[in-house]
């Protein structure tokens, strides 16, 4: 029997594909010591998987202060992107072999980020080039996740259907932002536990969708969609 497989994987960013928390939590230690207040790891797992913005406006409500929220992003994402370009990324287990497998069955791989376009770019900057056949940041869509928008974007830009398509997320907004879509979704426990959800395969690690695993859950998508 052929072999059935996505017409895409999709990756989320933070979390999925890299460790980029302790860039996170470093930036925002910095912009709370920049107004004279303590800020503590802990704190920063509460925006785990949302958007850059809505992060800055949290952070205007607790200091609390008169500068624009949209300043307060800039300050955050400017330290995060230096400290990517300048820092070792720590990769998270897999990631390189589900590469290495998408590119040997020819699947295109896809970036799908609530991350600005500019850390997307310092990403790709310590990546081979073409890396991912497409890539969509958090600051080129209308609605962030949870909304499905972001991935309904990357599968449009591929011109695949994303029910067709393999999603991976940690967040429980990336989670249900590839559900929202239609996706195949996978979740991979990184800061948040994964909640329990018939529509969410939860892996260990990338490492673990291997070709044969990937048959195996479009073969199992392709089965429920004839039975609706």
């Amino acid at each position: 029997m052929k072999e059935l497989l996505p017409a895409a994987v999709l990756l989320d960013m933070d979390g999925t594909s890299i460790d980029s928390e302790p860039f996170w939590i470093a930036s925002e230690i910095a912009l709370a010591a920049s107004f004279g207040k303590n800020f503590s790891p802990e704190m920063g797992h509460q925006f785990i998987g949302t958007s850059l913005i809505s992060t800055a406006r949290w952070f205007k409500e607790w200091i609390p202060t008169e500068v624009a929220d949209t300043e307060l992003e800039n300050r955050l994402l400017q330290h995060v992107a230096e400290s990517m370009k300048t820092a070792e990324i720590v990769y998270r287990p897999g990631f390189f072999e589900i590469l290495q497998v998408c590119r040997q069955a020819k699947i295109p791989v896809g970036l799908v980020t609530s991350s600005h376009r500019i850390l997307v770019e310092a990403l790709e900057t310590k990546l081979p080039s073409g890396t991912f056949a497409v890539s969509v940041a958090g600051n080129e869509v209308k609605k962030h996740k949870p909304d499905p928008e972001p991935y309904l974007q990357a599968a449009q830009l591929l011109g695949v259907n994303p029910a067709d398509c393999i999603a991976v997320e940690d967040s429980p907004s990336g989670i249900g932002a590839a559900v929202a879509a239609g996706t195949i979704t996978v979740g991979i426990e990184c800061m948040n536990p994964i909640e329990p959800n018939p529509l969410v395969t939860e892996l260990s690690s990338l490492a673990d969708l291997t070709l044969e695993r990937m048959s195996q859950l479009c073969r199992e998508a392709k089965i429920k969609r004839s039975q609706l």
